[in-house]
């Protein structure tokens, strides 16, 4: 009895390990900083176009600490950034959103989102995922991230396993 209840288990471990995903790995590796009370999971890069240097990473930053607060932060290049972004651009939003800076750059901030503007066409992106929940402080979230390092990231098209990377056409 005891030998059908350890092979039935051990079937079962089997089948649910053949079906769970591989989680992304950092395209960039030491760029998304470890933090603390925070555990990340990362999304598979994008690979828009890798020629044209149209590419991203996502990681979800999870609170471990018992309140419900979740921070998506999105490393991305793209020339549209220079267009999408600009100050002309942005201030015809109802509501247009807040100019900040953090360190030596420029960025935008709404409610639950804040664009930092790390070179013309290279952006940090971070959106609160329970802004329902926890007011997270973005702009001190985006302080832990050396933005000179983000944009150097970006030089270079995401590191990704030929299964993990996301093609969009």
């Amino acid at each position: 009895m005891y030998r059908a209840i350890v092979i039935c288990l051990a079937a079962v471990s089997a089948d649910v390990a053949a079906g769970e995903k591989k989680r992304a790995a950092p395209a960039w590796p030491g760029v998304f900083p470890e933090i603390a009370g925070y555990a990340p999971t990362f999304r598979a890069p994008v690979l828009v176009n890798d020629k044209q240097g149209v590419y991203s990473q996502s990681v979800l930053y999870d609170w471990t600490g018992g309140r419900l607060e979740a921070i998506e932060v999105t490393l991305a290049r793209d020339a549209a950034f220079a267009l999408a972004f600009s100050a002309d651009r942005l201030k015809q939003q109802k509501p247009p959103p807040d100019a900040i800076k953090i360190g030596n750059h420029s960025g935008w901030l709404w409610k639950g989102k804040l664009v930092v503007i790390v070179a013309k066409d290279r952006i940090l992106r971070l959106e609160s995922k329970t802004e329902k929940f926890f007011h997270s402080n973005l702009p001190e979230f985006a302080r832990r991230f050396d933005l000179v390092r983000c944009a150097r990231a970006l030089d270079r098209p995401p590191i990704a396993r030929d299964s993990e990377a996301e093609k969009t056409p």
